[in-house]
Protein backbone atom coordinates (compact mmCIF):
# COMPACT_ATOMS: atom_id res chain seq x y z
CA UNK A 1 0.00 0.00 0.00
CA UNK A 2 1.36 3.42 -0.99
CA UNK A 3 0.81 6.22 1.52
CA UNK A 4 1.36 9.76 0.22
CA UNK A 5 3.59 11.83 2.50
CA UNK A 6 1.16 14.75 2.25
CA UNK A 7 -1.41 12.65 4.11
CA UNK A 8 0.84 12.29 7.15
CA UNK A 9 2.73 15.61 7.01
CA UNK A 10 0.53 17.37 9.59
CA UNK A 11 -0.21 14.31 11.71
CA UNK A 12 1.89 14.06 14.88
CA UNK A 13 1.20 10.31 15.17
CA UNK A 14 1.07 7.51 12.61
CA UNK A 15 -0.30 4.30 14.14
CA UNK A 16 1.08 1.34 12.13
CA UNK A 17 -1.55 -0.52 10.11
CA UNK A 18 0.84 -3.13 8.67
CA UNK A 19 3.87 -4.96 10.16
CA UNK A 20 6.38 -3.49 7.69
CA UNK A 21 6.95 0.05 6.39
CA UNK A 22 9.31 1.31 3.69
CA UNK A 23 10.30 4.98 4.04
CA UNK A 24 12.33 6.29 1.12
CA UNK A 25 13.41 9.48 -0.63
CA UNK A 26 16.11 12.14 -0.80
CA UNK A 27 15.00 14.37 2.08
CA UNK A 28 16.48 12.78 5.20
CA UNK A 29 14.68 15.25 7.46
CA UNK A 30 11.29 14.09 6.15
CA UNK A 31 12.26 10.43 6.53
CA UNK A 32 13.23 11.04 10.15
CA UNK A 33 9.95 12.85 10.76
CA UNK A 34 8.00 9.92 9.28
CA UNK A 35 9.93 7.50 11.50
CA UNK A 36 9.19 9.67 14.53
CA UNK A 37 5.48 9.62 13.72
CA UNK A 38 5.55 5.81 13.47
CA UNK A 39 7.36 5.47 16.80
CA UNK A 40 4.81 7.82 18.37
CA UNK A 41 2.07 5.61 16.92
CA UNK A 42 3.60 2.47 18.43
CA UNK A 43 3.93 4.29 21.77
CA UNK A 44 0.30 5.39 21.66
CA UNK A 45 -0.94 1.93 20.70
CA UNK A 46 1.10 0.09 23.36
CA UNK A 47 0.89 2.69 26.12
CA UNK A 48 4.65 2.62 26.68
CA UNK A 49 7.88 3.52 24.90
CA UNK A 50 8.80 0.95 22.22
CA UNK A 51 12.00 -1.07 22.23
CA UNK A 52 13.80 0.24 19.12
CA UNK A 53 16.69 -1.65 17.54
CA UNK A 54 18.59 0.03 14.70
CA UNK A 55 20.50 -1.91 12.04
CA UNK A 56 22.38 -0.73 8.96
CA UNK A 57 21.83 -2.21 5.54
CA UNK A 58 25.42 -3.09 4.64
CA UNK A 59 25.73 -5.29 7.76
CA UNK A 60 22.10 -6.34 8.26
CA UNK A 61 21.08 -9.95 7.66
CA UNK A 62 17.65 -11.53 7.46
CA UNK A 63 18.54 -13.78 10.39
CA UNK A 64 19.39 -10.85 12.67
CA UNK A 65 16.27 -8.93 11.60
CA UNK A 66 14.04 -11.95 12.26
CA UNK A 67 15.69 -12.53 15.65
CA UNK A 68 15.21 -8.91 16.71
CA UNK A 69 11.56 -8.90 15.61
CA UNK A 70 10.91 -12.07 17.62
CA UNK A 71 12.60 -10.63 20.72
CA UNK A 72 9.59 -8.69 21.99
CA UNK A 73 9.95 -5.99 24.63
CA UNK A 74 9.63 -7.27 28.19
CA UNK A 75 8.11 -3.93 29.18
CA UNK A 76 5.20 -4.34 26.78
CA UNK A 77 5.99 -1.19 24.83
CA UNK A 78 6.14 -2.79 21.41
CA UNK A 79 9.16 -3.78 19.33
CA UNK A 80 10.48 -1.79 16.36
CA UNK A 81 13.39 -2.82 14.15
CA UNK A 82 14.72 -0.02 11.94
CA UNK A 83 17.00 -0.90 9.02
CA UNK A 84 18.71 2.23 7.74
CA UNK A 85 20.21 2.34 4.23
CA UNK A 86 18.17 -0.77 3.45
CA UNK A 87 19.08 -0.49 -0.24
CA UNK A 88 22.64 -1.46 0.74
CA UNK A 89 21.65 -4.88 2.06
CA UNK A 90 23.39 -7.65 0.14
CA UNK A 91 21.23 -9.18 -2.59
CA UNK A 92 21.00 -12.67 -0.99
CA UNK A 93 19.87 -11.12 2.31
CA UNK A 94 17.24 -9.04 0.52
CA UNK A 95 15.93 -12.21 -1.13
CA UNK A 96 15.70 -14.00 2.23
CA UNK A 97 13.97 -11.00 3.78
CA UNK A 98 11.49 -10.95 0.88
CA UNK A 99 10.43 -14.47 1.87
CA UNK A 100 10.05 -13.42 5.53
CA UNK A 101 7.99 -10.25 4.96
CA UNK A 102 4.66 -11.98 4.05
CA UNK A 103 4.86 -13.99 7.29
CA UNK A 104 5.28 -10.96 9.57
CA UNK A 105 2.38 -10.26 11.92
CA UNK A 106 1.31 -7.23 13.93
CA UNK A 107 3.00 -6.95 17.31
CA UNK A 108 6.43 -6.02 16.04
CA UNK A 109 7.20 -3.40 13.39
CA UNK A 110 9.90 -3.54 10.71
CA UNK A 111 10.85 -0.15 9.22
CA UNK A 112 13.10 -0.10 6.15
CA UNK A 113 14.64 3.28 5.29
CA UNK A 114 16.23 3.96 1.91
CA UNK A 115 17.27 6.73 -0.46
CA UNK A 116 15.88 7.76 -3.82
CA UNK A 117 14.75 5.14 -6.36
CA UNK A 118 17.30 4.16 -9.00
CA UNK A 119 16.68 2.99 -12.55
CA UNK A 120 16.86 -0.78 -13.06
CA UNK A 121 17.93 -1.39 -16.68
CA UNK A 122 16.80 -5.02 -16.49
CA UNK A 123 13.20 -4.31 -15.50
CA UNK A 124 13.23 -0.79 -17.03
CA UNK A 125 11.66 0.54 -13.85
CA UNK A 126 12.78 2.72 -10.98
CA UNK A 127 13.05 0.85 -7.70
CA UNK A 128 14.29 1.37 -4.16
CA UNK A 129 15.19 -2.18 -3.08
CA UNK A 130 15.79 -5.49 -4.80
CA UNK A 131 12.85 -6.47 -6.99
CA UNK A 132 11.64 -9.35 -4.80
CA UNK A 133 11.97 -7.46 -1.51
CA UNK A 134 10.32 -4.30 -2.79
CA UNK A 135 7.43 -6.30 -4.27
CA UNK A 136 6.94 -8.16 -0.98
CA UNK A 137 6.98 -4.94 1.04
CA UNK A 138 4.52 -3.19 -1.27
CA UNK A 139 2.12 -6.16 -1.06
CA UNK A 140 2.35 -6.84 2.68
CA UNK A 141 3.24 -3.43 4.06
CA UNK A 142 3.11 0.32 3.52
CA UNK A 143 5.47 2.50 1.50
CA UNK A 144 5.94 6.21 2.18
CA UNK A 145 7.87 8.37 -0.31
CA UNK A 146 9.37 11.58 1.06
CA UNK A 147 9.01 14.20 -1.71
CA UNK A 148 12.03 16.09 -3.01
CA UNK A 149 11.74 19.74 -2.00
CA UNK A 150 11.93 22.59 -4.48
CA UNK A 151 13.30 25.98 -3.45
CA UNK A 152 9.76 27.25 -2.86
CA UNK A 153 8.92 24.18 -0.76
CA UNK A 154 12.06 24.74 1.29
CA UNK A 155 11.15 28.39 1.82
CA UNK A 156 7.69 27.49 3.17
CA UNK A 157 9.22 24.76 5.34
CA UNK A 158 11.72 27.25 6.78
CA UNK A 159 9.01 29.74 7.68
CA UNK A 160 7.07 27.03 9.53
CA UNK A 161 10.19 25.77 11.34
CA UNK A 162 11.18 29.30 12.34
CA UNK A 163 7.72 29.97 13.75
CA UNK A 164 7.91 26.76 15.77
CA UNK A 165 11.34 27.82 17.05
CA UNK A 166 9.86 31.09 18.29
CA UNK A 167 11.36 33.59 15.85
CA UNK A 168 9.76 35.71 13.13
CA UNK A 169 11.63 34.94 9.91
CA UNK A 170 10.84 37.47 7.20
CA UNK A 171 9.61 35.91 3.95
CA UNK A 172 12.40 37.59 1.98
CA UNK A 173 14.90 36.39 4.59
CA UNK A 174 13.66 32.80 4.18
CA UNK A 175 14.14 33.08 0.43
CA UNK A 176 17.63 34.51 0.90
CA UNK A 177 18.46 31.69 3.28
CA UNK A 178 17.47 29.10 0.65
CA UNK A 179 19.59 30.96 -1.90
CA UNK A 180 22.64 30.85 0.37
CA UNK A 181 22.26 27.37 1.89
CA UNK A 182 20.35 25.53 -0.85
CA UNK A 183 17.15 23.49 -0.56
CA UNK A 184 18.68 20.63 1.43
CA UNK A 185 16.56 20.35 4.59
CA UNK A 186 19.31 18.94 6.81
CA UNK A 187 21.56 21.87 5.95
CA UNK A 188 18.70 24.36 6.35
CA UNK A 189 17.78 22.97 9.77
CA UNK A 190 21.38 23.37 10.94
CA UNK A 191 21.60 26.91 9.55
CA UNK A 192 18.26 27.83 11.15
CA UNK A 193 19.61 26.70 14.52
CA UNK A 194 22.46 29.19 14.05
CA UNK A 195 19.99 31.95 13.19
CA UNK A 196 17.87 31.17 16.27
CA UNK A 197 20.97 31.25 18.48
CA UNK A 198 22.05 34.58 16.95
CA UNK A 199 18.62 36.19 17.30
CA UNK A 200 18.34 34.89 20.85
CA UNK A 201 15.31 32.64 20.59
CA UNK A 202 12.83 35.48 20.01
CA UNK A 203 12.68 38.44 17.70
CA UNK A 204 12.76 39.03 13.96
CA UNK A 205 15.32 37.63 11.51
CA UNK A 206 16.02 39.88 8.52
CA UNK A 207 17.93 39.44 5.27
CA UNK A 208 20.88 41.21 6.91
CA UNK A 209 20.88 38.65 9.74
CA UNK A 210 20.82 35.78 7.24
CA UNK A 211 23.67 37.31 5.25
CA UNK A 212 25.74 37.54 8.43
CA UNK A 213 25.04 34.11 9.94
CA UNK A 214 24.25 31.56 7.22
CA UNK A 215 27.06 29.63 5.53
CA UNK A 216 27.01 29.67 1.74
CA UNK A 217 26.31 26.55 -0.27
CA UNK A 218 28.36 25.79 -3.39
CA UNK A 219 25.42 27.00 -5.52
CA UNK A 220 25.41 30.37 -3.75
CA UNK A 221 29.16 30.75 -4.19
CA UNK A 222 28.78 30.01 -7.91
CA UNK A 223 26.19 32.82 -8.05
CA UNK A 224 28.85 35.15 -6.63
CA UNK A 225 31.44 33.77 -9.04
CA UNK A 226 29.17 34.48 -12.03
CA UNK A 227 28.42 37.95 -10.65
CA UNK A 228 32.15 38.63 -10.57
CA UNK A 229 32.54 37.32 -14.12
CA UNK A 230 29.68 39.55 -15.31
CA UNK A 231 31.32 42.55 -13.61
CA UNK A 232 34.61 41.61 -15.32
CA UNK A 233 36.31 41.12 -11.95
CA UNK A 234 38.64 38.14 -12.40
CA UNK A 235 40.12 38.69 -8.93
CA UNK A 236 36.76 38.24 -7.22
CA UNK A 237 35.86 35.36 -9.51
CA UNK A 238 39.07 33.52 -8.64
CA UNK A 239 38.46 34.17 -4.93
CA UNK A 240 35.01 32.57 -5.19
CA UNK A 241 36.50 29.63 -7.08
CA UNK A 242 39.16 29.23 -4.38
CA UNK A 243 36.45 29.08 -1.69
CA UNK A 244 34.77 26.23 -3.57
CA UNK A 245 37.99 24.31 -4.17
CA UNK A 246 39.37 24.79 -0.65
CA UNK A 247 35.99 23.68 0.71
CA UNK A 248 36.51 20.29 -0.93
CA UNK A 249 33.95 20.70 -3.70
CA UNK A 250 34.84 18.31 -6.57
CA UNK A 251 36.12 20.09 -9.68
CA UNK A 252 33.63 18.32 -11.97
CA UNK A 253 30.72 19.45 -9.79
CA UNK A 254 31.98 23.05 -9.79
CA UNK A 255 32.12 22.92 -13.58
CA UNK A 256 28.58 21.52 -13.68
CA UNK A 257 27.35 24.37 -11.45
CA UNK A 258 29.03 26.98 -13.66
CA UNK A 259 27.51 25.35 -16.76
CA UNK A 260 24.07 25.36 -15.12
CA UNK A 261 24.35 29.05 -14.27
CA UNK A 262 25.39 29.99 -17.81
CA UNK A 263 22.37 28.07 -19.15
CA UNK A 264 20.08 29.88 -16.70
CA UNK A 265 21.50 33.22 -17.87
CA UNK A 266 20.82 32.23 -21.50
CA UNK A 267 17.19 31.43 -20.63
CA UNK A 268 16.74 34.60 -18.55
CA UNK A 269 18.19 36.78 -21.30
CA UNK A 270 15.93 35.32 -23.99
CA UNK A 271 12.78 35.44 -21.82
CA UNK A 272 13.53 39.04 -20.83
CA UNK A 273 13.96 40.09 -24.45
CA UNK A 274 10.62 38.48 -25.33
CA UNK A 275 8.92 40.36 -22.49
CA UNK A 276 8.08 37.18 -20.55
CA UNK A 277 10.44 37.92 -17.66
CA UNK A 278 10.57 41.21 -15.76
CA UNK A 279 11.64 42.33 -12.32
CA UNK A 280 8.01 42.56 -11.27
CA UNK A 281 7.18 38.99 -12.23
CA UNK A 282 7.14 36.33 -14.92
CA UNK A 283 4.49 35.21 -17.39
CA UNK A 284 5.91 32.48 -19.59
CA UNK A 285 3.48 30.88 -22.07
CA UNK A 286 2.98 27.15 -21.64
CA UNK A 287 4.11 26.44 -25.21
CA UNK A 288 7.41 28.22 -24.54
CA UNK A 289 8.00 26.12 -21.42
CA UNK A 290 7.06 22.96 -23.30
CA UNK A 291 8.88 23.54 -26.58
CA UNK A 292 11.84 25.83 -25.89
CA UNK A 293 13.02 25.49 -22.29
CA UNK A 294 14.95 22.50 -20.85
CA UNK A 295 12.70 19.77 -19.52
CA UNK A 296 15.06 18.79 -16.71
CA UNK A 297 14.08 20.64 -13.55
CA UNK A 298 17.72 21.16 -12.53
CA UNK A 299 18.53 23.15 -15.68
CA UNK A 300 15.20 24.92 -16.25
CA UNK A 301 14.75 28.52 -15.19
CA UNK A 302 11.11 27.87 -14.27
CA UNK A 303 12.07 26.70 -10.77
CA UNK A 304 13.87 30.01 -10.17
CA UNK A 305 11.83 32.87 -11.58
CA UNK A 306 8.86 32.83 -9.21
CA UNK A 307 11.03 33.99 -6.31
CA UNK A 308 11.78 37.70 -6.55
CA UNK A 309 15.33 37.56 -5.19
CA UNK A 310 16.36 34.80 -7.61
CA UNK A 311 14.58 36.47 -10.52
CA UNK A 312 16.35 39.76 -9.88
CA UNK A 313 19.75 38.09 -9.62
CA UNK A 314 19.24 36.24 -12.90
CA UNK A 315 18.03 39.38 -14.68
CA UNK A 316 21.03 41.32 -13.40
CA UNK A 317 23.40 38.61 -14.60
CA UNK A 318 21.61 38.32 -17.96
CA UNK A 319 22.02 42.06 -18.50
CA UNK A 320 25.76 41.80 -17.80
CA UNK A 321 26.33 39.29 -20.63
CA UNK A 322 25.95 39.94 -24.35
CA UNK A 323 24.76 37.13 -26.62
CA UNK A 324 28.30 36.56 -27.95
CA UNK A 325 29.52 36.34 -24.33
CA UNK A 326 26.83 33.77 -23.46
CA UNK A 327 27.68 31.74 -26.56
CA UNK A 328 31.38 31.95 -25.79
CA UNK A 329 30.70 30.97 -22.19
CA UNK A 330 28.92 27.78 -23.27
CA UNK A 331 31.76 26.97 -25.69
CA UNK A 332 34.40 27.52 -22.99
CA UNK A 333 32.48 25.35 -20.51
CA UNK A 334 32.29 22.56 -23.09
CA UNK A 335 36.03 22.85 -23.78
CA UNK A 336 36.76 22.66 -20.03
CA UNK A 337 34.56 19.58 -19.72
CA UNK A 338 36.38 17.84 -22.58
CA UNK A 339 39.75 18.80 -21.06
CA UNK A 340 38.78 17.37 -17.65
CA UNK A 341 37.79 14.11 -19.33
CA UNK A 342 41.11 13.97 -21.22
CA UNK A 343 39.40 14.16 -24.62
CA UNK A 344 40.81 17.51 -25.79
CA UNK A 345 43.39 20.06 -24.66
CA UNK A 346 46.89 19.87 -23.26
CA UNK A 347 46.11 20.70 -19.61
CA UNK A 348 45.09 17.79 -17.38
CA UNK A 349 45.04 19.48 -13.95
CA UNK A 350 41.31 19.96 -13.07
CA UNK A 351 42.03 22.92 -10.78
CA UNK A 352 44.07 24.70 -13.43
CA UNK A 353 41.37 23.99 -16.03
CA UNK A 354 38.79 25.72 -13.81
CA UNK A 355 41.06 28.68 -13.10
CA UNK A 356 41.72 29.19 -16.82
CA UNK A 357 37.99 28.90 -17.54
CA UNK A 358 37.10 31.54 -14.94
CA UNK A 359 39.77 33.92 -16.24
CA UNK A 360 38.61 33.45 -19.83
CA UNK A 361 34.99 34.11 -18.89
CA UNK A 362 35.84 37.14 -16.73
CA UNK A 363 38.02 38.73 -19.41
Amino acid sequence: MELQYARIARRPVLVPERPVYLLYGREQVLLEEALGKLLAGVRQDAGADPDVQTLYGSAATCEVIASELANLSLLGGGKVVVVREAQRMRAPEQTRLAALVPRLAMGALLVLMAGEPTYDSRTKRRRVLGEKLETAVREAGVTVAAPAFSERDAERWLLAEAKEAGIDLETEAAGHMVLLAGADLVRLRNELAKVVAYIGGTGRATVADIELVVSRSPEATVFELIDAIGDRRPDRALSALKILLDGGEPEQRILALIARQVRLIWQAKWLAEQGYLKRGGAQVPLEVVRDLLPRERATSIMSQIHQSFLREKLLRQAAAFSWPAVRQGLERVLAADLAMKGIEGEVDDPRLILEVLVLELAN
